[in-house]
């Protein structure tokens, strides 16, 4: 990891990001990535005791720290676009309901997690409990390995079966075969 990585991830983790990662997208097309090169996954997690609490439907309890993680997500990725920009980076920060490029495929690019059978975001240390956001720059950070097929094992389904919506893993196919959420 080179010094601009650290210092960025760093700065990342003490602003509140529970997880960071960075991709290289160029091979998304230039329009929806502003021609930036590198994409920046920040996530922060739910707490435990939050996803145990959801049974059928999602709780306030949950919806309430939802929107409080978002918020917290937005603050952390606009900062983060500034010190890339005091570094003299040219950064533009994506916040949590910003759809211009999928978080999910930022975050896969970045070796963040992978696309589960549930359709979200899904990784090692928080599994889908996690809500994300990023940011795009042309900084010269160290990029990690791209995460391009799913993890989850065939006989598995867990995240299908503990969904209160119940009806996820229907837009799996959405996931072409480089690992690419669009």
């Amino acid at each position: 990891m080179n010094s601009i990585t650290k210092k960025v991830n760093d700065e990342l983790i003490k602003l509140g990001a529970s997880m960071v990662g960075f991709g290289d997208i160029t091979e998304l097309p230039d329009k929806c990535r502003n021609s930036l090169p590198v994409g920046i996954s920040v996530a922060v997690k739910f707490p435990p005791a939050v996803i145990l609490g959801i049974s059928e439907h999602p709780t306030k309890e949950y919806k309430d720290w939802r929107t409080k993680l978002n918020g917290s997500l937005n603050i952390i990725v606009k900062s983060g676009a500034e010190i890339l920009a005091g570094m003299g980076f040219n950064a533009i920060y994506l916040e949590t309901g910003d759809e211009k490029i999928p978080h999910k495929t930022i975050a896969t690019r970045a070796g963040v997690g992978w696309i589960g059978k549930c359709a979200l975001l899904v990784t090692e240390e928080y599994g889908s409990a996690i809500r994300i956001a990023s940011i795009l720059t042309d900084a010269p950070l160290t990029i990690s390995i791209p995460i391009n097929s799913s993890k989850c094992k065939d006989s598995c389904n867990s995240c299908m079966s503990s969904c209160p919506k119940c009806s996820i893993g229907k837009s799996m196919g959405r996931w072409n075969s480089t690992g690419i959420f669009l």
